[in-house]
C-alpha cells in the first residue's frame, strides 16, 4: 500500500485482532503512531479488542489510560466493554466490576454479558472435568457475590401451572462437596 491513511491502519489492526494476532496488532499500532498518524476512537477500539483477545491486560490498561489522558478522548461504552471483556477473560473480575462502577454512563447489555462469562466459564470447566479451574472460578464467583440463576421448571396439573425453582444454595453446597471429593480422588 503506497499511502496508508487512518482507515487502512485501523483496518489492519482490527483484522489482526479478530484473527488472534494481538501482539502483531500492537506492533502495527506502534508503527502507525511512528508514522505520525493520530488514532481516533475506532482505532482505539480495535487496539483494545486486540488486547482483549490476546490477554494483554497490562498493555490494554496502559492504552486505555493513554486514550483518556494522552489523546484527551472520552471513552464510549464500546471502549469500556472491551476493557471489561479484557479483565473478565483474564480472570480479573474485581477490576471489571470497579471499572463498571466508575463508568460515566449506565452499563449496557454487552457489559453485563461479559460478566456472565464467569458463570459460563465455570459450567464449561465443570463439564470438561477441569475441576481445579471450576473450583477457582466458583470461588471467585462466591467472593464477588455472583450467583448462578437457579433452574426453573413448570408443570400444569388440572389446569393450574406450578413453578419449581432449584434451590441454588443447597445445590451449590452439594456440588462443592462433589468437586472437593473428585479433587481429592474420592469420587470419579
Amino acid at each position: 500500500m503506497r499511502k496508508k491513511d487512518l482507515f487502512s491502519w485501523t483496518t489492519m489492526i482490527s483484522c489482526l485482532a479478530l484473527n488472534s494476532r494481538g501482539k502483531y496488532a500492537l506492533q502495527v499500532f506502534d508503527s502507525m503512531l511512528e508514522s505520525g498518524m493520530i488514532p481516533n476512537q475506532v482505532t482505539f477500539l480495535a487496539v483494545l479488542s486486540a488486547c482483549s483477545h490476546a490477554g494483554l491486560v497490562i498493555e490494554g490498561e496502559r492504552l486505555f489510560e493513554k486514550f483518556v489522558s494522552g489523546y484527551d478522548m472520552k471513552p464510549r461504552i464500546e471502549h469500556f466493554g472491551c476493557m471489561v471483556d479484557l479483565f473478565v477473560r483474564a480472570g480479573y473480575l474485581e477490576k471489571a466490576i470497579r471499572l463498571i462502577e466508575g463508568m460515566p454512563m449506565k452499563p449496557d447489555a454487552v457489559i453485563w454479558r461479559s460478566l456472565l462469562v464467569y458463570v459460563l466459564l465455570w459450567s464449561v470447566y465443570r463439564s470438561k472435568n477441569r475441576w481445579e479451574d471450576a473450583l477457582r472460578v466458583m470461588k471467585m464467583m462466591r467472593e464477588q457475590k455472583i450467583k448462578k440463576t437457579p433452574g426453573c421448571s413448570w408443570i400444569e396439573v388440572n389446569g393450574v401451572v406450578h413453578e419449581f425453582l432449584a434451590e441454588a444454595s443447597r445445590y451449590s453446597k452439594l456440588k462443592q462437596k462433589q468437586l472437593n471429593m473428585i479433587k481429592d480422588g474420592q469420587q470419579k
